[in-house]
């Protein structure tokens, strides 16, 4: 094979993951994760930082099986830079002298992260230094590095929340033989790995596939899945270690917060009476505690929505027949949608398929739902006169597939 180096990066604007932390190395780090063999043994894996990290930063990670000594541990050897987390010497000491001048380090999880969903690439490919098969000739190979960053999830761990970042990463390694007779060899491998912010690896899924051998040689027992259980990690008990991060007092005048996923902001609709920015719409970064505020929309904030995408925000003025539409993150307004005379909008729920759709909860004469479609009001649907709530702060909320609205009714029901 020819001499290839090649890196493809996906276009868009990146994500700051700076206060997250989702790859912390401490020394004396080590935490235990239940895991699954192949065919579906039950085993207990452990990781452990090896050591403290170097003056540059370079750590080794061990993860090993105790109980079973018949699965090699794996060695792995970072480096945090400016671009992102290295993996150093990739496939480790025992990788052919060609493999190693060629691969090298490789960027392994850049940051800031590109966005969510986005591909990139990495080729290496050339002499592997090694004769393998007798032949007098070296080998040569290719190395394929793909990775999805699939996005951030929420959850919460001992009653706290938790931001999670997951990726999926796919490494393909040919050895391609010098001699006719000898088959290609392909070793394939997939994972699927979650890390939590002040935290690191709390769950990964693993799978290895081998087509072909060139010299023969038996592959080592692997196993398939880890699901973080306790232990040690960024220097403190697993079952705190999120509590790395500070609390911060952020003080607001508002009605109305919610919280976007997609960038790990929150969103709060502010009162009139709000000091710095009256009636207008707040953004915080809890990472930082900095609040930005679009402009003043003229009334109190009663009610926010944000979309799936996290592009658009919806607002809803109290004592005011409007719902402004706003983008995101920049909080720009980019329309005033008119509602009924004397009505406000006391509930918002955007569809999870649109973020051009909104439905609304009215206070008026007709209290009730509506929906706004592509920045106008749509007709009344069947049934509205009957699906009225008793209160003027219940929540209103899409289905999944954006079919229906769902709300609670003066009557108890939903």
């Amino acid at each position: 094979m020819p001499r290839l180096v090649q890196d493809e990066f996906p276009a868009g604007a990146r994500i700051d993951v700076s206060a997250d932390n989702f790859f912390p190395f401490v020394a004396g780090d080590r935490a235990t994760y239940n895991a699954v063999t192949g065919v579906g043994e039950a085993i207990v894996v452990v990781r452990e930082v090896v050591g403290a990290p170097d003056s540059q930063g370079r750590v080794t990670v061990r993860e090993s099986v105790p109980a079973r000594p018949t699965i090699e541990p794996l060695v792995e050897r970072w480096q945090p830079r400016t671009g992102g987390l290295y993996a150093l010497d990739f496939l480790g000491d025992g990788a052919p002298a060609g493999f190693r001048a060629l691969v090298g380090d490789l960027l392994y999880y850049p940051t800031p992260f590109y966005p969510a969903g986005s591909t990139r690439r990495s080729v290496r490919q050339g002499d592997l230094g090694e004769d393998l098969d007798g032949d007098g000739l070296n080998e040569s190979f290719r190395l394929e590095f793909v990775q999805e960053f699939t996005g951030f999830l929420s959850s919460s761990r001992g009653g706290r929340a938790e931001r999670q970042a997951r990726f999926r990463n796919s490494v393909t390694l040919t050895v391609e033989p010098s001699r006719n007779d000898r088959q290609t060899a392909t070793i394939r491998t997939t994972e699927d790995i979650t890390f939590a912010a002040h935290l690191g690896v709390i769950a990964a899924t693993r799978t290895e596939t081998v087509n072909g051998a060139v010299d023969g040689n038996k592959i080592a027992d692997t196993y398939a899945g880890i699901r973080l259980v306790g232990g040690t990690l960024a220097g403190r008990d697993a079952n705190t270690a999120w509590n790395a991060g500070s609390i911060r007092y952020v003080q607001l005048s508002y009605y109305d917060l919610v919280y976007e996923p997609m960038r790990g902001f929150y969103y709060a609709g502010l009162r009139m009476n709000h000091a710095a920015a009256p009636g207008a719409v707040a953004r915080i970064d809890p990472r930082t505690g900095e609040v930005v505020y679009s402009e003043g929309l003229g009334a109190d904030v009663r009610s926010i929505a944000v979309s799936s995408d996290g592009s658009t925000l919806y607002a809803g003025l109290q004592s005011r027949s409007e719902v402004v539409r706003l983008s995101l993150p920049d909080l720009r307004v980019v329309q005033r949608i008119a509602l009924e005379p004397f009505s406000w909008a006391y509930g918002l729920t955007v569809s999870p398929v649109s973020s051009n759709q909104v439905a609304a909860y009215l206070d008026n004469s007709q209290r009730g739902p509506v929906v706004i479609r592509d920045g106008l009001l749509q007709p009344d649907g069947p049934g509205r006169d009957r699906a009225r709530s008793g209160a003027t702060n219940d929540p209103l909320v899409y289905s999944a597939d954006g079919a229906n609205v769902f709300m609670y009714s003066d009557q108890g029901a939903i």
